[in-house]
C-alpha cells in the first residue's frame, strides 16, 4: 500500500497487524517507513522497545525503550539470554555487543532488509557534510502559451547532496522569445483609426543562471531558496519604429523597445505534509515576464494543496498572484478533482477549473480580463518503481470576458454634397465623434486538449522525462513540450 502511494490502506493494515498480535518492534519499524514515505521525513532506525544495557559494575540491567514501556527482568542464562518455557519457543541470543539482541534467522522479518541504506539510528547524529548523489542533466523546452508569445531553449543542470537532508543544484538555460503583436490597447490613433490590421514581430534572446539550496527538516518539511541572474536582449530585424503603431502608455504617442537588460532572480519556498494524505506548498519568487517587447520583472506568491481524502480521490488547488513592475497585477486560480474508476486499468475521471485575470490590458504580454475554462478529463495513469506514465484527454468549454472597450475621441473628414444655385458641389467637412474599441469578449466555446507525461529509469544511471500538452481554444492553440535527461550516481 505504501509503494502504491495509498496512505489509507497502509494505516488500516498497520492497525490490523497490531490487532492481530504482530511484534510491536516490527509494527513500529513499518510505521516509521510509512511516515518517512508519506511525509518525507528522514528515515531512521527506531530504538528497540526493550533493551539490555550494561551498568558500570558489569551487571545486566533492563532499560525501557523510547516508548516509555517498563522492561521486564530476564533470567540470564550463560550464552543465551532469555529462555522460554516451551522447547520450541524462540529465544533471543546476546551478540558480542551486550547492548544488541540478535533474533534467530528463522524469526527475522525480511521487512528490515528494505530499509534505506541512508537510514541511521536515532542515537547517531547526522554528519554535517556527507557528499553524495551527484546528478547531471540536460533539458530542452518549446512552448506557445497564448496567441502571441513563443519561447524555446536548452539548458543544463547539476546537483549534489551535501548531507542526508541538504542538497544544492545549479541550472543554466539559454533560450529565445518570438512575439507577434497586434496593436490594440497600446495602439496609436493613425489617420483617425485606433488600430490597424498590421502586426509586428519582435525577437529576443534570454539567458538564466540560478543556484538552489534545499533543506529537509526533521518533520519532513522542505525549505528551499534560490538566487540567480537573468538577461534579455533584442535580436533579429527590428520593426521600423518611425512607422510603428504602438505607444508605451495610452496617449503618450512614444514607444521604445527595451534594450539589453538584466535582473536578479530569487525565490523562497516551503513544502510540508501536516498529514499523510495532505501536502501544502508556498512560494515567493522574483522573475520576469515572457515578453520580447519589454523587459518587465515581477514579484509573485503562490500557494498549492494536494489532498487525498480517500485512496481513489485526489483534490488539488493552486493560486498565484503577480505584481508587475509596470504597476499591473494578475491572479490565477486552479482547481481539479479526480476519482479512480478502475484501479486495475489505472483509469481516472476528473474535472479541471481555471481562471486568469489581470488589472490592466497591455499589448506587450498576455493580459486577459477574465479567462475561464471548465474541462472534463479522462486520465490513464500507471506508476511503479522506475516508471511513470500519464495521459489526459480533456474536453470542455472556455470563454473570455471582455473589459470596457477603449474609447477614442476622433475627428473624421466627411464628404458632403452642397447645392449652390442649383449646382451640386462636393465639400469636405470635419466631424467629431467617439470610437469605442472592441473589448475582445467571447462567449462559451468548445475547447479540447491532450496532456502526457512519461518518466522512466533507462538503467542504473540515466533517467528520462518527457512531458507535453496541447490545448485548442476558440482563437488559438497553445502547447508546451519539455524533455529532460538526467545522469545520476
Amino acid at each position: 500500500a505504501m509503494l502504491m502511494n495509498r496512505p489509507h490502506p497502509a494505516e488500516r493494515m498497520l492497525a490490523l497487524m497490531r490487532r492481530d498480535g504482530y511484534p510491536e518492534d516490527l509494527c513500529r519499524s513499518m510505521e516509521n517507513q510509512i511516515r518517512s514515505h508519506f511525509r518525507n521525513k528522514p528515515l531512521r532506525d527506531v530504538k528497540p522497545l526493550v533493551k539490555v544495557g550494561t551498568s558500570e559494575a558489569g551487571d545486566a540491567e533492563p532499560t525501557a525503550g523510547n516508548e516509555g514501556e517498563t522492561a521486564r527482568d530476564p533470567e540470564p542464562m550463560p550464552g543465551t539470554g532469555w529462555e522460554e518455557d516451551e522447547e520450541d519457543a524462540p529465544h533471543v541470543v546476546l551478540a558480542e555487543d551486550p547492548d544488541e539482541f540478535v533474533l534467530p534467522e528463522a524469526e527475522t522479518s525480511g521487512f528490515r532488509d528494505r530499509v534505506d541504506s541512508n537510514a541511521i539510528s536515532e542515537d547517531t547524529p547526522d554528519p554535517l557534510v556527507y557528499l553524495s548523489h551527484p546528478t547531471f542533466g540536460a533539458e530542452g523546452a518549446h512552448s506557445k502559451a497564448n496567441d502571441q508569445v513563443e519561447s524555446y531553449g536548452f539548458g543544463a543542470r547539476a546537483g549534489l547532496s551535501l548531507n542526508r537532508n541538504t542538497a544544492i543544484s545549479l541550472r543554466a538555460f539559454n533560450g529565445g522569445l518570438k512575439q507577434t503583436v497586434h496593436p490594440r490597447w497600446n495602439a496609436v490613433i493613425v489617420t483617425n483609426i485606433p488600430y490597424g490590421k498590421k502586426s509586428y514581430v519582435f525577437k529576443a534572446k534570454t539567458e538564466e543562471t540560478t543556484a538552489t539550496l534545499s533543506h529537509r527538516l526533521a518533520n519532513g518539511a522542505i525549505l528551499s531558496g534560490s538566487v540567480g541572474v537573468a538577461s534579455r536582449k533584442p535580436t533579429g530585424k527590428r520593426p521600423d519604429f518611425s512607422d510603428i503603431n504602438l505607444e508605451d502608455e495610452t496617449g503618450s504617442r512614444r514607444f521604445k523597445q527595451a534594450e539589453d537588460d538584466s535582473t536578479t532572480l530569487f525565490s523562497f519556498g516551503a513544502r510540508w505534509h501536516p498529514r499523510d494524505n495532505l501536502e501544502l506548498s508556498v512560494l515567493y519568487d522574483r522573475n520576469y515576464v515572457q515578453s520580447a517587447v519589454k523587459f518587465i520583472p515581477y514579484h509573485a506568491i503562490s500557494f498549492g494543496a494536494d489532498w487525498t481524502p480517500r485512496d481513489d480521490w485526489l483534490v488539488r488547488t493552486f493560486a498565484r498572484y503577480w505584481s508587475y513592475e509596470d504597476d499591473n497585477a494578475m491572479f490565477s486560480g486552479r482547481f481539479e478533482a479526480f476519482h479512480e474508476t478502475n484501479q486495475d486499468l489505472g483509469i481516472w475521471l476528473g474535472v479541471q477549473l481555471s481562471t486568469d485575470t489581470t488589472s490592466d490590458p497591455s499589448d506587450f504580454y498576455w493580459t486577459p480580463y477574465w479567462d475561464e475554462r471548465a474541462m472534463g478529463v479522462l486520465r490513464y495513469f500507471q506508476r511503479w518503481e522506475g516508471y511513470s506514465f500519464r495521459l489526459d484527454l480533456q474536453g470542455g468549454f472556455s470563454r473570455s470576458r471582455g473589459r470596457d472597450g477603449r474609447e477614442f475621441k476622433v475627428e473624421e473628414e466627411v464628404e458632403k454634397t452642397v447645392y449652390v444655385d442649383g449646382v451640386a458641389n462636393t465639400v469636405t467637412e470635419t466631424e467629431e465623434g467617439t470610437y469605442i474599441m472592441e473589448d475582445g469578449a467571447s462567449g462559451w466555446s468548445v475547447a479540447w486538449g491532450v496532456s502526457c507525461a512519461y518518466e522512466r529509469a533507462l538503467n542504473s544511471y540515466f533517467d528520462l522525462l518527457l512531458e507535453g500538452s496541447v490545448t485548442a481554444l476558440r482563437d488559438y492553440i497553445d502547447h508546451v513540450f519539455t524533455a529532460y535527461l538526467r545522469l545520476r550516481f
